[in-house]
């Protein structure tokens, strides 16, 4: 077990990572599950199957999914052809099957708690955990999960005291012309609303502003566009002549504590394709200096940010951490417009699970 955690343990830290000793991935884990959050490790075997470690009520337990033709490797090549990406596109009234099938022949072990961490290899990185069955059912529906990019990232992560200024940002590239009315401009009108009931200085310039690095929080919203395969995010746009790279957006954002992405396809993860780590815009986030990201790994529909953000931010002021937070705002989704994942259970935490508001401020 303590040999599979260490597998997924390396990553790119918040800060200097500690040395860490033999034993110690296993006891922070367990560490962690007694107080209330299950850690769920996985990995591939050199046999294709899948392997993992979870540490939950301060247990590990070792689980191997046995051999089987085709292997989970062969299964997750074949699913990873058409999703995450399609399942922005299932209609309404396709109903759910289509996920239940997909998902269902990715079998993958969690445990039954209210409150998971996933820490997995980058190749399995790509997998939506709101969406992993669970008797049944989404897991998403019955508990709070997110990722994390490893073992010592999370725990840096939770030694490192919070530098942000206090400011909550919004940015979303939208026409102020009344004749020209398409779909940023219809999600600001939507979105305005909770911007301004809780603090938020709101910028609807035409290019990425300046000057949102350090902030407590910044929700970005944006039209975001694969690479011609459907995999790997390479674009940033608006209605308009806007179209910059991933990465100078991160750059923009480096340092804020909290991004808040509503962007298609902004929390998708690849496999990098020469190295043993992921590409996406999460990774390249938490690579400068953020401390949770949350968003969508397929194109998100209009109708979930207002909705989501109404839910959100309330639990956000309230002292949750922001995993109970993204739950709490995925239920309210569902409450709106139905149990239709696409919608409910489209945004995904990443980074620190962990982290809460810390009560600070900055009034603007």
């Amino acid at each position: 077990a303590e040999q599979i955690a260490h597998r997924v343990l390396v990553f790119e830290p918040i800060e200097p990572p500690r040395k860490v000793e033999p034993g110690w991935a296993s006891e922070f884990a367990k560490g962690l599950s007694a107080s209330g959050t299950a850690v769920v490790f996985l990995g591939m075997a050199q046999s294709g199957e899948l392997v993992s470690v979870v540490a939950e009520e301060g247990k590990l337990k070792l689980g191997r999914s046995e051999a089987t033709t085709p292997t989970f490797r062969q299964v997750l090549d074949r699913w990873s052809a058409d999703y995450p990406y399609r399942y922005g596109f299932i209609e309404r009234e396709e109903g759910n099957n289509e996920f239940y099938l997909t998902m269902g022949d990715l079998n993958v072990p969690l445990p039954s708690a209210k409150s998971i961490v996933v820490i997995c290899e980058p190749e399995l990185q790509q997998i939506p955990v709101n969406l992993i069955l669970q008797n049944g059912q989404f897991v998403g529906l019955t508990s709070a999960i997110g990722v994390s990019p490893s073992l010592t990232w999370l725990d840096a992560a939770r030694r490192n005291p919070a530098k942000h200024d206090g400011r909550r940002m919004a940015w979303i590239s939208a026409s102020q012309d009344p004749e020209n009315v398409k779909t940023l401009e219809v999600l600001l009108a939507r979105l305005e609303a909770p911007f301004n009931e809780f603090g938020f200085v709101t910028d609807t310039g035409r290019r990425i502003p300046s000057g949102l690095g350090g902030a407590q929080m910044v929700v970005v919203t944006a039209h975001g566009g694969l690479t011609t395969e459907k995999r790997y995010i390479h674009k940033i746009s608006d209605e308009g002549e806007l179209a910059e790279s991933p990465l100078t957006l991160a750059r923009a954002l480096a340092g804020v504590e909290l991004v808040i992405l509503f962007v298609c396809s902004g929390g998708r993860l690849d496999a990098h394709p020469l190295g043993n780590t992921t590409v996406g815009l999460p990774k390249m986030l938490l690579d400068r200096g953020c401390r949770a990201v949350i968003a969508s790994p397929w194109p998100l529909a209009a109708a979930v940010p207002g909705r989501w953000l109404e839910g959100f931010l309330p639990a956000w002021d309230s002292g949750h951490t922001v995993l109970e937070c993204t739950q709490v705002a995925n239920n309210e989704v569902a409450k709106g417009l139905g149990d239709q994942p696409q919608y409910s259970l489209a945004l995904t935490v990443y980074g620190d699970v962990l982290l809460k508001n810390d009560g600070s401020k900055k009034v603007n």
